[in-house]
C-alpha cells in the first residue's frame, strides 16, 4: 500500500516545513503540496494548484490521498473548509490549528468523524501540540491532577524569513488579544490576552515575561484530564516590543478586516498593520537583543501523588533540543510525526479530538521521536 499525505497550504513557511518532515520521515511515498500556487522549490513532492473554497475541486484532490495536514493560515479566515473536504472524501485530517473558536468547531465534529471511522487530530503544532502531549505525559504521573500550566515563546530564528508568514503573524493577532477564556478553579474566566498574567520564566539564561495567551489548550485539556481544577497557557514573541506595538494597534481598531479606501486603493486595516510590523520602521520599537533568545516551552502539572500534592515540570529550550529547532521545525515534525503515525494505524481512536486525548504510553513514543527528529 501506497501512503500518500497532502499538506494545504503547502507553499507558506510552516508548510514547506511539515513537506521537508514527512519526506525526511521516510514512511510516506506519495506528498502532495495544494495550495493557490506552485513554487517548484518544494522537493520530491507533487504540487496541486486548489482553492479550498472550492469544495468539488477540493473533495476530488484528496479522494486519492489517506490524510491531509491543514497548514492553511490564517484558520481563522478558512474556518472548517479543508477539515469538511476531508470528511467527504473519506480521509483523515490534521492540522496545527491554535485558534479557539475554529478547535471548538472541529471538536464538535466528533460523532461525524466517529462514524466515517476517521480521525481529525486538531492541534499538533508546539503550543498547541508538543504542550498538550506533555501535559497528559506528566498527567499520568500522578493518582490525581489538579492543574496544568503551559507557555510558550518564539524565538529570532523566526525573525526576517524570506518564505511567506504573512498568515501565521494573522493568526497570531486575531488569537493572542483582547479577552480570550482560561480555565480556573473549574469554570472559564476571561482574561485580556498579552495584558493579564505577567509571569516570569526561567529558559536557562534568559528569564522571559509571558502573559495569557489565546491558544486552545485551555479549551482542550479539561475535556481529556478529567477532575483537572485549572489550565493556563501564557506565552511571548521577539522581538521583544513587538506585542506592546500589536497592543496599541488594536486599541485603535487596527486588527479590522473590513477594507478601507486609500489613495484610490482598498486596504484593509489589518493588512496595513501586518505589512508594517515586519517592516524595517517598526524595527525602530524592537528589542533586537532579545533576538538572540532561541525560544522554548514550558509544561507545568500539579497533583496528588501518594496522598501529597507535587509538581512536575519539562522545560525545553530550542537550542537545548536541536541546532535546527526552531518554530517552523517544532511545529513541522509534530504534524508529521503524528500524521503518518495515524495513516500507519498506530493511532486507533477514531473521532474528532487534540492530542492529550491519546494515551500517554503512545504520546510518550511520538514526543521521543519528534524530539529525535526535530
Amino acid at each position: 500500500m501506497t501512503v500518500s499525505i497532502g499538506v494545504a497550504g503547502a507553499q507558506g513557511l510552516i508548510g514547506k516545513g511539515v513537506c521537508k518532515a514527512l519526506i525526511e520521515g521516510g514512511k510516506v511515498e506519495r506528498v502532495v503540496a495544494l495550495d493557490l500556487k506552485t513554487s517548484g522549490k518544494i522537493k520530491n513532492v507533487e504540487e496541486v494548484i486548489v482553492d479550498v473554497h472550492d469544495k468539488p475541486a477540493l473533495v476530488n484532490e484528496l479522494k486519492d490521498l489517506d490524510l491531509i495536514v491543514n497548514i492553511v493560515a490564517p484558520y481563522y479566515r478558512h474556518g472548517t473548509a479543508v477539515a469538511d473536504a476531508a470528511l467527504e472524501a473519506g480521509i483523515h485530517y490534521t492540522d496545527a490549528c491554535a485558534d479557539i473558536a475554529i478547535t471548538k468547531a472541529l471538536l464538535e465534529q466528533d460523532e461525524k468523524w466517529k462514524n466515517s471511522s476517521r480521525t481529525l487530530l486538531t492541534g499538533l503544532g508546539t503550543s498547541p501540540g508538543l504542550t498538550n502531549m506533555l501535559v497528559k505525559i506528566l498527567a499520568s504521573r500522578f493518582d490525581e491532577v489538579l492543574e496544568a500550566h503551559v507557555v510558550w515563546a518564539t524565538g529570532g530564528a523566526e525573525v526576517n524569513r524570506e518564505e511567506e508568514s504573512t498568515g501565521t503573524l494573522l493568526d497570531f493577532i486575531r488569537e493572542e488579544f483582547g479577552e480570550i477564556p482560561t480555565y480556573i478553579d473549574g469554570r472559564y474566566v476571561n482574561v485580556i490576552g498579552f495584558l493579564d498574567g505577567a509571569e516570569e520564566i526561567h529558559f536557562g539564561d534568559w528569564t522571559i515575561t509571558v502573559f495569557h495567551s489565546g491558544h486552545s489548550e485551555p479549551i482542550t485539556i479539561p475535556r481529556y484530564i478529567p477532575g483537572i481544577r485549572t489550565v493556563s497557557c501564557k506565552g511571548n514573541v521577539v522581538p521583544f516590543g513587538l506585542v506592546q506595538l500589536i497592543q496599541k494597534a488594536v486599541d485603535i481598531g487596527l486588527d479590522s478586516d473590513k477594507r478601507i479606501k486609500i489613495a484610490g486603493q482598498k486596504v484593509s486595516p489589518l493588512t496595513f498593520l501586518t505589512a508594517y510590523l515586519e517592516s524595517p520602521k517598526a524595527f525602530s520599537f524592537y528589542d533586537l537583543e532579545s533576538l538572540k533568545f532561541p525560544g522554548g516551552i514550558q509544561v507545568k502539572v500539579i497533583g496528588i501523588r501518594n496522598g501529597k500534592q507535587e509538581t512536575e515540570i519539562e522545560n525545553l529550550r530550542s537550542d537545548a533540543v536541536s541546532e535546527q529547532a526552531d518554530m517552523t521545525r517544532s511545529t513541522a515534525v509534530p504534524i508529521a510525526v503524528v500524521s503518518e503515525a495515524i495513516v500507519l494505524d498506530r493511532v486507533k481512536r477514531k473521532g474528532a479530538f487534540a492530542p492529550e486525548a491519546l494515551d500517554a504510553n503512545l504520546l510518550n513514543q511520538f514526543f521521543d521521536e519528534i524530539i529525535n527528529r526535530i
